[in-house]
């Protein structure tokens, strides 16, 4: 996947736009009804990003980079610095629903409060399986930059409550940290390709009944609470 920083779709900060363009006709995947793309813009606060995918015939859900863009923003727009941070979650087993994941995430947000108190915290999360005979999960967490200096104390955390469900110890994939200041739209595009990854199509979709296959935060940008 590439990601190209367009200047034609530059917005003023407070104004509420649409923030997706898309390049190609929308389709539906005819099970959630989540709208599937080839490429499309999505902004983070001055700038426009355009998906273009890596790889010939591959496609993405709107909704997931949709949700993903906007909960980068809003981070950045109460935070002059954020550190998104890649997790790869495996599972002991496999399970139809996400229940063990939404406990991880109700540990994880009532450790940060009980340590830091009110901790601002972005995440997406997407749970696939390809040739698998178990689910595996990506998490993108979003952090306070001046907060947390370093993402060993993070990780250790997310490792911590992983492990104590007993799952493996969480992968760390390579280049998975991000510290945004920002303006820095070079390491916001990097950011934002890391996690428009997690949004592609080809391996979700095994799982029985309605099991959501993706959540993320539901912060709002700072302008839009005022």
């Amino acid at each position: 996947m590439k990601l190209i920083i367009s200047n034609k779709h530059d917005v003023v900060i407070g104004k509420k736009l649409p923030s997706l363009i898309l390049s190609n006709a929308v389709k539906h995947d005819g099970v959630t009804m989540k709208s599937i793309i080839n490429s499309g813009d999505y902004r983070i606060l001055n700038n426009t990003y355009r998906i273009i995918p890596w790889k010939k015939g591959e496609s993405y859900y709107h909704e997931i980079l949709e949700r993903s863009s906007q909960q980068l923003e809003a981070m950045l727009s109460y935070h002059s610095k954020v550190h998104v941070i890649r997790y790869d979650l495996h599972v002991s087993k496999y399970t139809e629903a996400n229940e063990d994941l939404s406990k991880f995430m109700r540990a994880l947000n009532q450790r940060l409060k009980r340590k830091y108190g009110h901790v601002r915290l972005g995440y997406v999360w997407c749970r696939e399986q390809n040739l698998s005979n178990k689910q595996h999960y990506h998490l993108a967490l979003m952090i306070n930059g001046n907060l947390f200096k370093s993402s060993h104390t993070i990780s250790a955390i997310v490792d911590e409550l992983w492990t104590r469900l007993g799952h493996p110890v969480t992968y760390k994939p390579d280049n998975h940290i991000y510290k945004i200041q920002r303006g820095d739209e070079v390491v916001a595009r990097a950011a934002f390709e890391r996690m428009a990854y997690m949004a592609k199509v080809r391996t979700k979709g095994k799982r029985k009944g309605p099991v959501n296959d993706y959540s993320t935060s539901r912060l709002k940008a700072k302008w839009l609470l005022h």
